[in-house]
Parts: C-alpha cells; sequence; structure tokens
C-alpha cells in the first residue's frame, strides 16, 4: 500500500478550504425605460415604478429640479430588482440627469453603480435612456 504523505495531505486539506470569492463584475449599463416598461440591456424585459421624491425650480434654463426613485424588476425574475435614486432637471420638454443604484435584490443582489439619464417627456409616455456602469458582486 502506498502512503501519502501528511505534508500532502495537509496541503490538499488547505486548498479545499480556501475557496477565492466569487469577483466582482463591472459591464457597461444601459437601459431604456417608456411609461411602466422597460428594456435593460443583457437582462432583458422590465417592469418599472417611479416615485416622485422632490421638486424645485430649475437651473441652467430649465424649468424645474427633481429628485425620484425608480424601481425596476425583471419580467422574467421578479425577485431580481433594482432601485434607482434619481436626480435630473426637466428642460421641457428634454429630462437630463443622474442615477445612482442605492438598493438591489436577486440576480443583481450587492449591484452598485452610477450613470446619466437622458430622455424625452410627453404626454403620453415618456422616454428615458439611462448609460453608465454597473458592477455586480
Amino acid at each position: 500500500m502506498r502512503r501519502i504523505p501528511l505534508v500532502l495531505v495537509v496541503a490538499l486539506a488547505v486548498t479545499a478550504l480556501v475557496v477565492p470569492a466569487a469577483a466582482a463584475s463591472t459591464a457597461t449599463f444601459k437601459a431604456e425605460f417608456e411609461g411602466e416598461r422597460g428594456l435593460i440591456q443583457g437582462y432583458g424585459i422590465v417592469t418599472t415604478t417611479l416615485e416622485i421624491t422632490g421638486s424645485g425650480p430649475g437651473t441652467n434654463g430649465c424649468e424645474d429640479s427633481v429628485t425620484a426613485v425608480r424601481v425596476v424588476t425583471l419580467s422574467n425574475d421578479p425577485s431580481s430588482t433594482l432601485t434607482f435614486a434619481l436626480d435630473g432637471l426637466i428642460c421641457n420638454p428634454l429630462l437630463r440627469g443622474t442615477w445612482t443604484i442605492i438598493d438591489s435584490t436577486g440576480i443583481f443582489t450587492g449591484a452598485t453603480g452610477t450613470g446619466t439619464i437622458t430622455g424625452v417627456l410627453n404626454p403620453v409616455m415618456d422616454v428615458v435612456q439611462y448609460r453608465g456602469t454597473i458592477t455586480i458582486a
């Protein structure tokens, strides 16, 4: 019978116990929202809600400044959500601003990210685009 050196056994045991954590993945984030629906590139169709949390006079020739929270839910996985804090200016009919991820669940758990918002506001349906980066732990 062949004997395995004790050093080799200990090394294998330590290697088995030390599992490296999954590396975070950073990617370009692109999404478009029209009313209560949207699309996140690479993830699919989403539903979305938007809650205005503040407003005031605009700057730089714009009529209004607004803050809001947008919650986005993947249609094919309702347990996966992203929550964005929004800060923008309405320069009728244009909208521009920034977004920051403030909460995430499901496949997005631990996500962080920031970016810009551009859009067109109209009485029928607002259309906005989000561009930036997202890091998922």
